[in-house]
């Protein structure tokens, strides 16, 4: 009986998964142009998302993104140099890895390689994730300042 019981749990937890990813999907296609923010103001990405370096030294730098609403976007941009890691902490992401779409979760990462083509888009609000760069990547405070 635990065992039947315990299939039952995972299944579940199974469906729900399905089941919002699923929905994260139905969002991706129902965004319209007019809802993204894409202006970069300082540290403010746009009214609804802030990005901040945690760490940084010479070899790599640690920043946390917060967006405060859904449906926010950070436009497609690349990295000359640099290799990035995304890691979900909050909430739920929709990821554009050149051509590929993939839902984040919290916990889930991406790495996105030199030169590749990506942007992410926001499924809830104050969803957060940690971004990576190696080397650093100084475009976030002012003169490429580490702000703490």
């Amino acid at each position: 009986m635990a065992e039947i019981l315990e299939q039952l749990v995972k299944s579940n937890i199974s469906i729900d998964k399905t089941n919002r990813r699923l929905a994260a999907l139905k969002v991706l296609f129902d965004i319209e142009n007019g809802d993204l923010e894409v202006e970069k103001n300082g540290f403010n990405i746009s009214k609804y998302a802030e990005a901040n370096c945690l760490f940084e030294n010479p070899d790599v730098n640690v920043t946390l993104g917060v967006w405060k609403k859904d449906k926010v976007t950070w436009p497609n941009h690349s990295h000359a140099d640099i290799e990035e890691y995304l890691i979900v902490t909050r909430g739920r992401f929709i990821l554009h890895l050149d051509e590929a779409v993939r839902i984040m979760e919290r916990g889930e990462c991406a790495r996105i390689p030199v030169g590749v083509v990506h942007s992410v888009i926001s499924l809830e609000d104050d969803s957060q994730m940690l971004g990576i760069c190696i080397p650093p990547e100084s475009a976030y405070g002012p003169e490429g300042e580490c702000q703490k």
